[in-house]
């Protein structure tokens, strides 16, 4: 697989910058992921591993969905739980329904839209409240 190059890196690096960003700007950060989602869902894929380190951005600012890994995973790998297979970093933005049910059931799991849209209320928590905002 091939991709662009994201001057700006991910989402993480990227609000960690020295540079000082004004709410309309994470706005438009925040408009981008969830764009890319509608698009995902609307096809009938879900993300599944939505955090900080998966969206990058590219040199105008604008967010990109990344690193499909899991998704892909989970349908090539069965018999493969979503626990078995995400990064600590990633649970921080995890459903906490997806989890409860992969300790209580012992069954296989998948994420769902539903998931990813929680994954995205983290997101959006962590882009308006990450230092450096100007009103």
């Amino acid at each position: 697989m091939v991709t662009p190059w994201f001057s700006n890196g991910s989402l993480y690096s990227y609000l960690s910058s020295d540079k000082v960003m004004d709410l309309s700007g994470r706005q438009g950060l925040l408009f981008d992921i969830a764009s890319g989602l509608h698009y995902l869902h609307g096809k009938g894929v879900v993300h599944g591993d939505l955090h900080i380190h998966n969206i990058l951005v590219d040199e105008n600012g604008r967010a990109c969905l990344t690193d499909f890994g899991l998704s892909v995973v989970l349908q090539d790998l069965p018999g493969t739980s979503y626990l078995k297979l995400s990064i600590c970093e990633a649970l921080r933005y995890a459903d906490p329904e997806l989890i409860r049910q992969v300790h209580v059931d012992s069954k296989l799991v998948y994420p769902t839209t539903a998931n990813d849209i929680y994954s995205f209320g983290g997101l959006t928590l962590y882009v308006c409240h990450v230092r450096k905002t100007t009103i």
